[in-house]
C-alpha cells in the first residue's frame, strides 16, 4: 500500500535528507508513492517513498542492479542518487511513529510507449534490443531473488491465472483466459525447468518504457521502475516486453517479429527459449487481467491499476482471430531459428524422398511453358481482367507454344489477388507460396507420396482455393509435412474424407473450372508446408511482403513434386540486391532518389505506383502522369501509331497538324503558333531563343527559386540551381526578382497590394537591364511557383509585371511545364488565373503523360521574327507517335472532365487541410489551386521559421500509409501535392485521414528549438 504522504511532508523529507528543493508533482504507482521533482535549475528527478513493510534487502538489491545497468546502458535507465549521508535507501521516521524508505533517482525523459505514436516496427525492434541489453547486463549479477513471492513473478503466473479465472464475472474474459491457460499448459509448462535463469527487470510495460525525440533521428528509449525485479527465466524478460508491446496499434505478428528480433540481437535466445516466449507473453497479459480485477476491489480509487486493462481487453478479443500455435513458429523465426522443429529442413526431405509427379508426368521445358505473373511482367497483366479473358489468354499461349502445361512461379509478387481478404492493414498479400500448373479442367492429379487426407473442404470464397485437399506425409525421420492442392473439381469433395489414406501415384482429383474453383482460370495451386500451424480447412497460399521469409521457410518450393528438373527453372528472375550501388556506379551519384529507403517501382496504374513486392502507393507528386499512369487510351494510341510509322517532321502527317491545331485552339489570341519539342527544357530553351530573336536583346528577368530546365543556359535562368549547391550564381545578363511569397516573403498577406509590390521589383530589374549593354529580352515566370514551394502568385502580380516588361520592349514567357492542362482547376492554363495573356507559353511534363513531348506556343509576330533564315529542326519534336499521344491526352482530359475534377477535388482538399492547419501550429500555411497544392511547415508560428525536419518526417510517415509525397521550396519545408488528375475520391479521403493521424504523432510535437 502507498505510504500516503502529503506533498508538504514529502517536500520536507526530500530537503532534509537530500538537500533538494523544487516543485513536486505526483506520479502514478502501484505500491510506491512517486513524485517528479522539478529543481530550480530546470532538471528533474524521481522521488519515491516506499512503505516500511517493504524489504530493505530487496530495495538494496534493486539499487545494485540499477547501478550496474547504469554503468552498462548509461542514460537509458534511471540511476539511484545517494542522500546526504551516502545512503541510497534511507529509512526515515514519520509523524505518528511510522517510518518509510526514501529513494531518489535520475529522471529519464520521454513519454510512455503507451502514449507514443507512431509505434513503428523499427521502434519496437529497438525496444526489444534495449530489453535484450538489460537482460544481458543483469545476467552478469549474482544476486538473490529480491521478490520471490511477488504476484507478478513469471513462475507464479500460470497458477495465479488458473486460480483466479473462475472468479472473473465477465464470460468473454473468462473464456479468453481459459483459452490461454490451455495453450500455456500445452506449450509452456513442459520446458520450463530447462531454461536459463537470471535476475530480470520483469516490468517493461508500456508505461515504464519512455520515448523521446524521433523527428530527425530515430527515437531514444529509456527504462524506469525496477521495483518488480525477480530471479526467473531470462527469456521471461523478452516475454514481458512482448506482452505489453502487443497492446499497441500494430498487428500482433508484426509486433512479435519486431520485438523478438530486436531482443535476440542483443541477447541471443535458444530455440527452447524463443518458443517459450510466446505462451509466456500471453500468460503475462492474463496475469495482468486477474491482478487488476483483484486489486481494483482493494483500491477502487487507484486509476493506475486499470491503466492497461482496456488495450488488454481489446487484444484478448482478437485472440479468436489468431492461431496461437502460429505464434510459436513466428517467435522461433524472429530469433533466427527454423519456424518448426525438424530433424533436417523440409527442402532436404523433399530431395531425399522419391515422388510421383503430381501431373502424372514430369514437367520439363519441352512440355511446360513458363508463365511469369509477377509485378512488371506482361503476362502478369493477363490476370487483371475478367476470368474468361484470363482463361482465353492462357489457352492461346499454350496453343501457340504447343505445350501441355503452363507454370506459374513460386515466390512471385503478384497483383492479381484483389479480394478484400488479401488486404491486411497497409499491406496486401502478394507473395505466391506455391507453384501453379495451368492445364485444361478435368486434367487428373496424383498423390506425389503416400499420404493421409487431413483436409477435404470447399473454400468457396471469391479468389480462394475452391475445392481443396490437403495430405499429410512423413519424411524419412517420421516427421509430418503436408501438401495442399487447390482449385480442384468438386468431385473430390465427395470422393474423400479426412483420415482416408492414398498411395503415391494414386489419382486424387482433377483440375477444376471457373467459377467453381475459386473463380480462376483452370489450374492447380500446389503447395508444401512443414507445419499446419493450427490451420484446419485452409492455409495461406499468398503472404505479405514483410513476412516473405517466414512463409518461404515454412513453405519451400514444391518443384520436386512436379518432377521439375531444377528449382532455378521455376524461380522468378531475381533483381540484384546491389541495385542501388550499381545505379550510382553507372548513372552518377547526383541523380537523386526519394525516401530514406528507396523504392523499386515496376508498374504504374492510374493514381498508383507499384513496387517490386506488389505494394501499391498513391502517387501524390507525379504530375507527369497527368491522366494517370499507363492510361489505356494513351497506351493504345502509342502502340497503334508505333506500329504504323514514327519519323521526323520533314514529311507531312495529319496527326501532327491535328494536334498542333487542337493545342492552339486551347489558347487565347494571339497565341496561335505551336512548335513541338521533346522536353520542358527544350521548350524553355527555344522560348529564350524566340524572345531574343524578337527583341534582339539578351537580358532576362527571373523569379528567385525559379527552375526552368537543365541546359547550361537554363541553369543560368534558374536561381533554384545557380544559387544552390554546385551553382555559380547568376550571370550578369540575368536579374532576379524576389519570390512573390505572401506567407514568408518581403510583402505578406497584411500588405494592401502585395502583387503590385512584388511586381515593382520585376519592373526595376527590367529597367536596369534595358539600360545595360545586354538589353531586355524578357521576363520568365512559372504560373504557380513549383520549386518555390507551390506559391500561388498574389493577385495582379503578372498583370503589373507583364505591363512593365512590355513597356520596355520585353517579351513575357509563362512557364506552364508543371501546371498546365487543367491542373489548376479553375482554368486550363495557370496564367489565366492572373487574367493575363503571355507572349510565349512553354509546355512539358503532363503534355504527353510520361511520353517525351513538349511544346512552345507563341504569337505569329514572334514566330515570324524567329524565321530569320536559320532553319529550326528537331528530329523527334512532333513525330507522329508523340502527336498521337498528345491527342490521346487531350481526349482523356476532355472526355473524363479532368479539369472540373481537379477544381472540385482540390477545393475539397484545401478545406480539409486548412481545418487541420487550424489545430496544428506547425502547419503554417496550406495553399494552391486545383490539384497543385502545398503545405508549409514551420517551427515558430509567429516568426514563420521554416522547419524542413517536420516536412521530411511527414513525407516518410505518409509513405508508411501508402502515399508518396515530396518536399520542395527553398528551405525544403513545403510538402507538394500534385497527383495524377484521376486520383480517386476515396483515396483523397484516406489521405486526409492518414495525414490527420500523422500530424498528431509525438515527434512532431517537439519544441521548436529541437526541430530546426
Amino acid at each position: 500500500m502507498h505510504p500516503c504522504l502529503s506533498q508538504d511532508e514529502a517536500r520536507r523529507l526530500l530537503e532534509k535528507h537530500y538537500g533538494l528543493t523544487g516543485d513536486l508533482h505526483a506520479l502514478p504507482g502501484e505500491r510506491d508513492q512517486n513524485f517528479q521533482l522539478q529543481a530550480p535549475d530546470g532538471t528533474s528527478k524521481v522521488f519515491k517513498v516506499v512503505a516500511a513493510s517493504a524489504s530493505a534487502e530487496s530495495l538494496r538489491t534493486e539499487v545494485q542492479a540499477m547501478q550496474h545497468l547504469g554503468a552498462r546502458l548509461g542514460n537509458s535507465v534511471s540511476s539511484p542518487i545517494a542522500d546526504l549521508h551516502g545512503e541510497f535507501v534511507p529509512e526515515v521516521p514519520r509523524s505518528g511513529g511510522n517510518s518509510c524508505f526514501l529513494r531518489v533517482q535520475t529522471w529519464v525523459p520521454g513519454i510512455p510507449l503507451a502514449q507514443f505514436r507512431p509505434q513503428t516496427p523499427e521502434l519496437l525492434h529497438e525496444l526489444g534490443s534495449l530489453m535484450g541489453q538489460v537482460a544481458s547486463a543483469l545476467k552478469e549479477l549474482d544476486l538473490p531473488d529480491p521478490h520471490p513471492e511477488l504476484p507478478w513473478h513469471p513462475e507464479q503466473a500460470f497458477a495465479t491465472v488458473q486460480r483466479s479465472t473462475p472468479l472473473i464475472s465477465e464470460a468473454f474474459l473468462r473464456e479468453s483466459l481459459e483459452h490461454l491457460l490451455a495453450f500455456y499448459q500445452q506449450h509452456g509448462l513442459p520446458r520450463q525447468d530447462d531454461l536459463p535463469r537470471s535476475l530480470i527487470q520483469n516490468d517493461a510495460n508500456d508505461y515504464n518504457i519512455l520515448i523521446s525525440g524521433g523527428l530527425k533521428q530515430p527515437p531514444e528509449l529509456g527504462l524506469i521502475d525496477f521495483g518488480d525485479m525477480v530471479v526467473s527465466w531470462t527469456c521471461a524478460e523478452a516475454a514481458v516486453t512482448l506482452a505489453y508491446a502487443l497492446l499497441g496499434p500494430g498487428s500482433p505478428w508484426a509486433t512479435l517479429q519486431a520485438v523478438l528480433s530486436g531482443f535476440h540481437r542483443s541477447h541471443a535466445l535458444s530455440e527452447a527459449e524463443a518458443e517459450f516466449v510466446w505462451p509466456m507473453a500471453l500468460m503475462r497479459l492474463g496475469l495482468s487481467t486477474v491482478m487488476a480485477a483483484r486489486q481494483i476491489q482493494e483500491q477502487p480509487d487507484n486509476e493506475y491499476l486499470l491503466i492497461s486493462q482496456q488495450p488488454i481487453r481489446v487484444f484478448l478479443a482478437r485472440l479468436k482471430e489468431l492461431r496461437l500455435e502460429e505464434g510459436l513458429a513466428r517467435a522461433r523465426h524472429a530469433c533466427g531459428h527454423p519456424p518448426t522443429r525438424r530433424s533436417f529442413p523440409l527442402r532436404n526431405s523433399l530431395e531425399r524422398l522419391g515422388s510421383h509427379p503430381v501431373m502424372g508426368q514430369p514437367l520439363t521445358p519441352d512440355n511446360t511453358l513458363l508463365l511469369p505473373l509477377g509485378v512488371g511482367s506482361p503476362t502478369g497483366e493477363w490476370f487483371r481482367g475478367e476470368v474468361a479473358e484470363q482463361s482465353a489468354r492462357v489457352e492461346s499461349a499454350l496453343r501457340e507454344s504447343g505445350k501441355s502445361f503452363a507454370l506459374g512461379l513460386y515466390d512471385e509478387a503478384r497483383l492479381c489477388y484483389t479480394a478484400p481478404e488479401f488486404r491486411q492493414g497497409p499491406e496486401s498479400r502478394t507473395i505466391h507460396l506455391g507453384l501453379d500448373v495451368f492445364a485444361p479442367s478435368g486434367t487428373p492429379l496424383h498423390a506425389p507420396l503416400d499420404g493421409v487426407f487431413v483436409t477435404v473442404h470447399d473454400n468457396a470464397q471469391e479468389q480462394n482455393y475452391g475445392p481443396t485437399l490437403m495430405l499429410e506425409h512423413r519424411d524419412s525421420a517420421g516427421e509430418p509435412f503436408y501438401t495442399l492442392y487447390g482449385h480442384l473439381d468438386p468431385g473430390c469433395l465427395e470422393r474423400w474424407r479426412p483420415g482416408d489414406s492414398v498411395p503415391a501415384g494414386a489419382e486424387i482429383a482433377h483440375i477444376g473450372a471457373p467459377p467453381r474453383n475459386g473463380n480462376w482460370p483452370s489450374h492447380l495451386h500446389l503447395q508444401v508446408m512443414s507445419h499446419r500451424l493450427g490451420w484446419e480447412e485452409d492455409f495461406p497460399g499468398v503472404a505479405l511482403p514483410s513476412e516473405r521469409e517466414f512463409w518461404k521457410t515454412l513453405c519451400p518450393n514444391p518443384h520436386l513434386l512436379l518432377g521439375l528438373p531444377e528449382a532455378s527453372w521455376t524461380q522468378p528472375v531475381e533483381r540484384p540486391p546491389d541495385l542501388l550501388s550499381r545505379r550510382r556506379q553507372v548513372l552518377g551519384r547526383n541523380l537523386s532518389l526519394s525516401y530514406q529507403q528507396p523504392l523499386t517501382i515496376l508498374q504504374g496504374e492510374g493514381a498508383y505506383l507499384i513496387d517490386s513486392e506488389g505494394r501499391r502507393f498513391v502517387d501524390g507528386v507525379n504530375n507527369v502522369a497527368h491522366v494517370g499512369h499507363c492510361h489505356p487510351r494513351v497506351v493504345h494510341a502509342l502502340r497503334q501509331q508505333s506500329g504504323l510509322l514514327n519519323t521526323n517532321t520533314r514529311y507531312l502527317h495529319p496527326e501532327l497538324v491535328e494536334y498542333a491545331q487542337r493545342l492552339c485552339d486551347r489558347f487565347p489570341d494571339p497565341l496561335n503558333v505551336c512548335i513541338l519539342v521533346c522536353t520542358g527544357s527544350e521548350a524553355n530553351e527555344l522560348a529564350l531563343r524566340l524572345a531574343r530573336a524578337k527583341t534582339q536583346a539578351q537580358g532576362m528577368v527571373v523569379v528567385d527559386v525559379g527552375y526552368h530546365g537543365h541546359t547550361n543556359t537554363l541553369i543560368d535562368l534558374s536561381p533554384y540551381k545557380h544559387n544552390g549547391p554546385g551553382g555559380r550564381g547568376a550571370p550578369n545578363w540575368v536579374r532576379t526578382a524576389p519570390m512573390p511569397d505572401v506567407f514568408r516573403g518581403q510583402y505578406r498577406e497584411d500588405h494592401p497590394e502585395p502583387g503590385k509590390a512584388y511586381a515593382l521589383h520585376v519592373a526595376e530589374h527590367a529597367q536596369a537591364l534595358e539600360k545595360s549593354g545586354h538589353g531586355l529580352a524578357g521576363f520568365i515566370c512559372e504560373s504557380i511557383l513549383s520549386c518555390g514551394g507551390q506559391i500561388v502568385l498574389p493577385e495582379g502580380y503578372l498583370r503589373e509585371a507583364y505591363a512593365a516588361v512590355r513597356q520596355l520592349g520585353g517579351v513575357c514567357i509563362a512557364d506552364e511545364v508543371q501546371v498546365g492542362f487543367g491542373r489548376v482547376g479553375k482554368a486550363f492554363w495557370g496564367f489565366e488565373l492572373q487574367g493575363v495573356v503571355p507572349d510565349i507559353v512553354t509546355l512539358g511534363k503532363p503534355i504527353g503523360n510520361g511520353h517525351p513531348l513538349a511544346a512552345v506556343v507563341t504569337t505569329e509576330a514572334i514566330a515570324e521574327a524567329f524565321a530569320n533564315g536559320m532553319e529550326y529542326f528537331n528530329t523527334f519534336g512532333g513525330n507522329p507517335v508523340s502527336a498521337a499521344v498528345g491527342n490521346a491526352v487531350l481526349d482523356v482530359i476532355e472526355q473524363e472532365a479532368l479539369q472540373s475534377r481537379a477544381e472540385r477535388l482540390g477545393a475539397s482538399l484545401l478545406v480539409r487541410w486548412k481545418e487541420l492547419a487550424s489545430g496544428c501550429p506547425f502547419l503554417g500555411q496550406v495553399r494552391g489551386e486545383g490539384l497543385f497544392l502545398g503545405m508549409e511547415f514551420v517551427s515558430d508560428p509567429q516568426q514563420r521559421t521554416p522547419c524542413a525536419a517536420r516536412a521530411t518526417y511527414i513525407v516518410e510517415r505518409m509513405k508508411a500509409y501508402g502515399f508518396l509525397l515530396s518536399t520542395d521550396g527553398p528551405d525544403h519545408n513545403v510538402i507538394k501535392f500534385k497527383p495524377p488528375m484521376v486520383l480517386p475520391d476515396f483515396e483523397a479521403e484516406r489521405l486526409c485521414k492518414a495525414l490527420e493521424q500523422v500530424l498528431q504523432e509525438a515527434p512532431l510535437q517537439l519544441p521548436a528549438s529541437r526541430t530546426t
